[in-house]
């Protein structure tokens, strides 16, 4: 039987450096967008806690995963990242998929409204180190694309996200639904320490195939309105947070991301 799988993001937290950039696509529940580039033969190391529910046909159980993420600079407008951590649902935990990524900055965003927006797009790969029997992964190679372009307004900063995972045929010769997914959002920096943010995040799901043959009711769609907030406390640590409002019936239940840097 073909599972229908969608994550609710109770909780997540993130240590990593102040001045780090990271693979949005790594990330696809984290507020705001990040085109920077982290410094040439820079690195650095970050690890997530991430908790909700997970939907499994017409069901649903518990779900964290707490990956590891690793970002270098590789070159001047360039930077590849990496994430494989711990993955639990329902009763069954063992290692995820490991995620590796590319970034490249086309075109760095200008200062003021007048200028040019910040273009970048990334390139990854999902390698199927989880378990697929446990249900903790696709059991699939797997390929991601990101693009990302953000733009100074007059009052806030805007930005888009559009990505596109295409899954591959597991060893069961079952093929979940590529995914098309989406984030429109604006910043608004009320204070040197705080920064407001609002978005609109969507997952479309493909049908799903088993032998070459599509599977009734496999396709679906995720929708989540998320307000949130970034504040820098000491100017050495980020505080954020963002609340995941489900807009349609096949959305997890309503999540929240909180998160910390330093």
């Amino acid at each position: 039987m073909i599972k229908k799988l969608s994550v609710g993001i109770l909780c997540l937290i993130n240590l990593a450096t102040i001045v780090s950039a990271g693979v949005n696509m790594i990330e696809p529940w984290k507020p705001l967008v990040d085109l920077n580039i982290t410094k040439l033969n820079s690195y650095y190391l970050s690890a997530d806690l991430c908790m909700g529910t997970r939907r499994v046909s017409n069901n649903s159980d518990n779900f964290f995963e707490i990956p590891v993420i690793f970002t270098y600079g590789a070159g001047k407008n360039m930077e590849t990242g990496g994430s494989l951590g711990i993955i639990s649902a329902g009763s069954k935990t063992g290692i995820s998929d490991l995620i590796i990524g590319i970034k490249y900055q086309f075109l760095k965003e200008g200062r003021t409204q007048n200028e040019q927006p910040g273009v970048a797009g990334e390139l990854g790969f999902s390698i199927p180190t989880a378990s697929y029997s446990d249900g903790l992964g696709t059991g699939s190679a797997d390929i991601l694309i990101n693009w990302l372009i953000k733009k100074k307004l007059d009052m806030v900063d805007g930005y888009f996200k559009l990505g596109f995972r295409i899954n591959g045929t597991n060893s069961d010769k079952i093929n979940f639904g590529n995914v098309l997914s989406y984030t429109i959002g604006v910043s608004y920096i009320k204070s040197k320490e705080l920064t407001l943010s609002g978005e609109l995040k969507g997952f479309n799901h493909f049908p799903s195939k088993s032998n070459g043959v599509n599977v009734p009711g496999s396709d679906y769609q995720e929708l989540y309105l998320a307000p949130g907030f970034k504040y820098r406390m000491n100017n050495r640590y980020d505080f954020y947070c963002s609340l995941l409002l489900g807009l349609t019936n096949k959305s997890s239940q309503p999540g929240l991301f909180v998160g910390v840097t330093y």
